[in-house]
């Protein structure tokens, strides 16, 4: 008697699909609001095609994942130059697509001190990014305070821009809002109110 897995399904483990798994359990984590996430995105840009391991909506923030599963691969230089080549390409996409961070996860115990400088220094000031290792996407989640354990990271602490938020100008006189086959009135008043009344 003997145990094997079903083709497609071995087919997408080697390809990294439990990273992807456990990124987007992370992400998760991180949100309070809300969370959307869909593997495996085609895009094409400039004639050029390319594919996002895994794009998802978090508290209503777009968040751009690379996954890796790099256990099985020799950790050499050009292996992390080409991961880091990877991921700032999908950190550019995520930039002109407004998106508010970009997450590179693989099931490594560390990433070189040379990339985590090489994609700091590319991306600091345009777009906010998270390293996750294996410990990382074990755990689930991390510590927003180094040395405790709790409060998890928030991904509102990493986005560089809130959600624009503009007054609407008020102007006196009636209002009406049209719900189906009824209408809704409201008067406003002529005077601004104030803290009094």
């Amino acid at each position: 008697m003997g145990y094997a897995l079903e083709p497609s399904v071995r087919h997408s483990l080697n390809e990294g699909l439990a990273t992807v798994a456990l990124t987007g359990r992370f992400l998760r984590n991180m949100t309070n609001t809300g969370f959307f996430w869909i593997p495996g995105v085609k895009y094409e840009r400039s004639g050029a095609k390319g594919d996002i391991d895994l794009l998802a909506c978090c508290d209503g923030f777009l968040v751009f994942g690379e996954c890796k599963k790099l256990t099985s691969t020799p950790h050499d230089a050009a292996t992390w130059s080409a991961t880091a080549d990877q991921f700032l390409k999908l950190a550019t996409v995520a930039i002109e697509c407004q998106g508010s961070l970009a997450v590179l996860a693989a099931l490594v115990d560390a990433f070189p001190e040379e990339i985590h400088h090489r994609i700091e220094k590319e991306l600091s000031g345009k777009i906010p990014f998270l390293l996750l290792n294996k410990a990382d996407l074990n755990k689930g989640h991390r510590s927003s305070e180094p040395g405790k354990e709790w409060p998890p990271l928030d991904l509102r602490k990493l986005v560089l821009t809130k959600f624009p938020e503009s007054q609407v100008a008020r102007t006196p006189g009636q209002r009406q809002i049209k719900l189906g086959w009824s209408v809704y009135k409201k008067a406003t008043s002529e005077k601004p109110k104030t803290e009094e009344g």
